[in-house]
């Protein structure tokens, strides 16, 4: 399962991604060295805050959806899409993390046998089928998270996995009358039983409850390990951010001898993790200045939010614990 996890994290470049910096092992244990982001939980602040209204869910999903689809793209599913697993790394920025379900696909629509995820977000064909399509069951997650965004409660709901399975399967919940017609929309689209008509992702991006809302783009997807550089007739040739990262490291002490080492160490190596953390920061700040900061609707929406008073507000909730199916 770590060595999965390590491999998805390897592989995707999405600033609404949680980024692996390197990895320590020990004689006992391994440790993952992660980006950090310090607004906790999306599940603790709607369980202390209450549900999102509309205004400010719409960008945050818009930033899950695009972590989900960078996902596809490179064939790796999450299989653990939940509250629990997306974090905020400022007041209107959130991440998707915790990829130790995910797994490798050939193609989208290749079958796969192991049922894992957790069982308030799993999807019908988990309990029904032999198999399942990945990609399809982050779809239904995602219906599922949304659901919680807005409502601040699951739309299945029991006290046992065998009572939640039979709600599931039965595909019966109640949608608040004070959401849009636009967000019924998608969210029933969404929860179809047959994932052959469910409403596909590119199907989310370009529904009218989305409309006007940016998907940000991949981080350019430059090499994560130190080493050499390219080669050509002139010489060697680095990127204009791998040079840049290579002057602030030489600054720590860190010489290109020191780099090339690395290389053959991999993400097991603190002269690589060290190297990916200021990379990943160079990238993210020239991300930033390349694209215009817009009003933070969801910072305006939780300050409104001073206690949680709402009347959807969930006090003292638990988190629940991810378990396998």
């Amino acid at each position: 399962m770590l060595a999965r996890e390590i491999l998805s994290m390897e592989s995707l470049h999405h600033p609404h991604i949680i980024r692996l910096y390197e990895v320590l092992e020990t004689l006992s244990k391994i440790y993952l060295v992660m980006e950090y982001a310090n607004g906790g939980e999306l599940f603790h602040r709607i369980s202390q805050h209450g549900s999102f209204n509309e205004k400010a869910a719409r960008p945050l999903f818009a930033q899950i959806t695009a972590a989900v689809d960078h996902m596809h793209l490179h064939n790796i599913v999450h299989r653990d899409l939940k509250a629990e697993n997306v974090f905020f790394h400022g007041p209107n920025t959130v991440k998707v993390g915790d990829f130790g379900f995910s797994t490798q696909i050939q193609d989208s629509q290749e079958p796969l046998r192991t049922f894992c995820g957790s069982p308030p977000y799993a999807a019908p064909e988990l309990f029904r089928d032999d198999s399942y399509v990945g990609p399809m069951v982050d779809v239904w997650a995602l219906g599922v998270l949304l659901y919680f965004m807005l409502t601040a409660s699951m739309p299945f709901k029991a006290t046992t996995v065998a009572g939640l399975k039979k709600q599931i399967l039965e595909g019966e919940y109640i949608i608040p009358d004070y959401l849009s017609s636009d967000c019924h929309f998608l969210i029933v689209g969404i929860l179809k039983q047959d994932p052959k008509i469910r409403t596909s992702l590119e199907q989310v991006k370009n529904s009218n409850w989305l409309k006007g809302q940016s998907f940000p783009e991949a981080l350019p997807e430059v090499g994560m390990i130190p080493g050499k550089a390219d080669c050509n007739g002139n010489g060697a040739v680095f990127s204009s951010a791998d040079v840049y990262v290579r002057e602030k490291l030489a600054d720590f002490g860190i010489t290109n001898a020191m780099l090339e080492e690395a290389e053959r160490k991999g993400s097991r190596n603190n002269i690589t993790g060290t190297y990916r953390i200021v990379l990943h920061r160079v990238l993210s700040e020239s991300r930033c200045t390349e694209t215009n900061t817009v009003e933070s609707e969801t910072l305006q929406f939780l300050k409104s939010k001073s206690s949680p008073k709402n009347g959807r507000s969930k006090k003292n909730k638990k988190s629940k614990t991810c378990t396998i199916l």
